[in-house]
């Protein structure tokens, strides 16, 4: 992994953590470092507005794929992504 970490910002700057995340953190591969047992296949992104206390709402990310197969049980993988925005964000895993 070619992150640079000596340039993490000092002193708790949560505006110049999120800029080095988006540039120094989020340059490197993110593509996973084995070696796939199947080919991909396409897959539809969406997001979805989720109610929740009459008020309240969080949004969530459905990666659906679209392989001839729709209609076919599936698996499922829920991954809850923290770090209060400042390391990362939800798309630094959708290569997986």
């Amino acid at each position: 992994m070619d992150v640079k970490w000596d340039t993490i910002p000092a002193g708790g700057d949560v505006e110049a953590m999120r800029q080095w995340s988006k540039t120094a953190y989020h340059e490197y591969n993110h593509k996973p470092q084995c070696t796939p047992l199947r080919k991909p296949v396409p897959v539809v992104t969406s997001n979805v507005t989720v109610c929740y206390d009459d008020a309240e709402t969080f949004g969530i990310r459905v990666y659906d794929p679209s392989d001839g197969h729709e209609s076919d049980p599936r698996p499922v993988l829920i991954m809850y992504h923290g770090g209060g925005w400042i390391h990362s964000d939800p798309t630094c895993d959708e290569g997986l």
